[in-house]
């Protein structure tokens, strides 16, 4: 009896194609997934700033005045908060009791406090601000920090921070960042969002430049940090050139800056 040759079944072409395949809906299917994942977040923080914003113009339009500047908080909203001067732009004290006026008109839902003093305009109290001034982001791990034309946020000098004497911003703006206890830690790892993911912010509700319009991206930690825009070459307070988001650093930090106010 003659022996017969045993052969092992080798991968045809057609099972070959077939895993590529599958491979390749496997891999789109994770891409999309992000990609949805991405559009989602974005949506969220859109949705999320401008529902501030509506709040915000319904507490200027019902009491005629802003939240923390509100010079007659007190009057209304009773003991243990605090009236602004209602000059129209939230010094370091009124944007301490900004989260706690909007509260206390019923705009928010979480139950905010405010500067444990009367506001001084004239001589800010960098400590009683500090902890009041965040409101907590439903769209992202992060805070709102409220202030007017300057996020502070590291080093205050820096034309990213939006300087009210160089820029005449007088608005009220909102950064998201992950503040801790101290808002004005310079610690990497504060800010929240990669260049890339700003831009798409940026491009998706307002100009799509760091510098301008009502979004704006900034270097989330002082000078050391690495930057969120390009072409960071400064004359005096002033960037020099064009200025873009630096989309391939992925690496850097940007802090969000939102105007909440028109």
């Amino acid at each position: 009896m003659m022996n017969r040759a045993k052969y092992k079944k080798g991968v045809t072409l057609l099972e070959l194609s077939t895993v590529l395949i599958l491979i390749g809906l496997i891999i789109t299917g994770v891409l999309i997934s992000q990609n949805v994942m991405e559009a989602s977040k974005i949506h969220n923080i859109i949705a999320e700033v401008q529902a501030h914003q509506r709040n915000f113009n319904l507490f200027r339009e019902r009491y005629r005045g802003k939240p923390g500047d509100f010079i007659r908080a007190r009057e209304i909203f009773g003991t243990g908060t605090y009236s602004g001067n209602g000059d129209g732009v939230l010094c370091t004290d009124e944007a301490g009791q900004f989260w706690q006026h909007m509260y206390m008109a019923g705009y928010i839902e979480e139950a905010m406090t405010g500067i444990s003093t009367a506001v001084d305009c004239a001589t800010p109290n960098w400590a009683l601000s500090n902890g009041v001034r965040t409101y907590p982001s439903k769209a992202m791990k992060g805070n709102f920090n409220s202030t007017t034309g300057i996020a502070y946020f590291g080093n205050t000098q820096d034309p990213y921070y939006y300087n009210n004497t160089t820029f005449g911003r007088t608005k009220i703006n909102l950064s998201l960042a992950r503040f801790r206890a101290s808002l004005y830690s310079t610690n990497v790892g504060d800010t929240i969002f990669t260049p890339k993911f700003m831009s798409k912010i940026d491009a998706k509700a307002d100009d799509s430049y760091p510098h301008t319009g009502n979004i704006r991206g900034a270097r989330g930690n002082n000078n050391s940090a690495t930057s969120c825009a390009t072409n960071e070459s400064w004359t005096g307070t002033f960037p020099v050139g064009d200025v873009l988001y630096q989309i391939s650093d992925l690496d850097a930090e940007c802090l969000a800056v939102f105007t909440i106010e028109d």
